[in-house]
């Protein structure tokens, strides 16, 4: 896999879409409405059988998106005191359990 965007629909309405580069997730973003309804648990679950080796990088500070990725079994393995653009954001790296 290269590059991909995927999207998850309700009712003919985006409720998410995920975009990955080779076994990364890039961004994971879904519906504030769809949240707590595992939206989110289908897109990583659809990138876990993509990506053999998938990991993902989120910042410090989005302890919803920590604990999602936490209860799908992924450990945090590093972290950044900038984000990919050089900016004071932490960032945690990720990364599923073997």
């Amino acid at each position: 896999m290269e590059e991909a965007s995927v999207g998850a629909f309700s009712l003919r309405k985006v409720a998410g879409f995920m975009g990955m580069t080779e076994d990364k997730i890039d961004a994971l973003f879904v519906a504030p409405e769809q949240h707590r309804k595992r939206v989110g648990c289908a897109l990583v679950t659809y990138a876990r059988q993509m990506a053999p080796n998938l990991s993902v990088n989120v910042n410090e500070q989005n302890d919803a998106a920590r604990s999602l990725y936490r209860r799908m079994g992924f450990l945090e393995i590093g972290r950044s005191e900038r984000d990919d653009r050089g900016r004071a954001f932490p960032i945690i790296r990720l990364i599923p359990e073997r």
